[in-house]
């Protein structure tokens, strides 16, 4: 499961590399095929992993703002080509994203 695999993944982090310190980050809100937001669950999943190894987590799933009403601007998928996706960052995006991740690592 996702679950499984973010843990296994954590505990390896932390058992092999004990002084590294760890930051997880939830995927931001995209839009699949039909339209439809991509369910919350990996972020919840990654937020919960986060907590049970008391590691910082940023919340990009609800801190993005991300929106249908904005999300052209953020977002370089062709919609000719696939359906109503938003899943891949355009250059302001991937600005957006930096900044934020960047920010948010510079605070601890």
């Amino acid at each position: 499961t996702a679950y499984g695999a973010w843990q296994s993944a954590i505990e390896y982090l932390l058992t092999n590399y004990p002084q590294l310190k760890i930051y997880i980050d939830t995927p931001w809100v995209c839009w699949n095929w039909y339209g439809n937001i991509l369910p919350e669950s990996i972020a919840e999943v990654k937020k919960n992993v986060a907590e049970l190894y008391s590691i910082e987590c940023l919340d990009m799933y609800h801190i993005s703002g991300l929106n249908v009403i904005n999300r052209d601007y953020f977002f370089v998928d062709d919609l000719s080509g696939n359906g109503q996706s938003r899943l891949h960052m355009n250059d302001y995006g991937n600005e957006w994203l930096g900044n934020t991740i960047g920010k948010y690592i510079l605070s601890y």
